[in-house]
């Protein structure tokens, strides 16, 4: 199995995040349990347990862009007060969150800092580019056939091993300072 390194990339973000001075952070997830979901989920719960002066959530945002950009339309109606940054878990969230903050009028990095993981695709137009963690899909592929050709060349011992491919941050524009 080779998957990308999620802990890693949640850890560097959050930290990220704190450096830029942002301490009330929101996770926004869809509804969707797949192993990369959940292993970002316990990690945004781990850092925050190991980091009592960060304060965090998780929010639900559902699984298709238009779900999604209403609910985030939702949780930002709600709030009192912007949480200091919002923690997308993908790049349906990250595309439906900033369709919904540029409905509300909310500026992104001005108003609330946005970090998340995977690149939003070129089509989709945002006055502001997202700070995120690269996937490399086609690393993971790449790597995925050596370890089924090394798996073919060897006599079936019932043990297969797990990659980890570590993430690349692209630094955007829409953490604050």
């Amino acid at each position: 199995m080779v998957n990308f390194n999620n802990r890693q990339a949640v850890f560097q973000g959050m930290e990220y995040l704190k450096a830029h001075g942002c301490r009330r952070i929101v996770y926004f997830q869809n509804a969707e349990a797949i192993y990369n979901f959940r292993a970002r989920r316990e990690a945004f719960l781990e850092y925050l347990n190991r980091n009592p002066e960060i304060s965090g959530s998780f929010w639900e945002t559902g699984n298709e862009r238009e779900e999604i950009e209403r609910r985030a339309e939702e949780y930002f109606t709600r709030c009192d007060v912007l949480p200091d940054a919002v923690f997308l878990e993908n790049f349906l969230v990250s595309v439906g969150t900033a369709q919904s903050l540029m409905k509300l009028g909310i500026s992104v990095p001005d108003q609330i800092s946005l970090l998340g993981i995977d690149a939003i695709p070129d089509t989709v137009l945002l006055p502001y580019k997202l700070t995120h963690f690269e996937v490399p899909h086609k690393k993971r592929s790449v790597l995925m056939a050596e370890l089924l050709l090394e798996l073919m060349n060897r006599p079936d011992d019932g043990f297969g091993r797990m990659v980890l491919v570590n993430e690349k941050m692209a630094e955007g524009n829409s953490v604050k300072g």
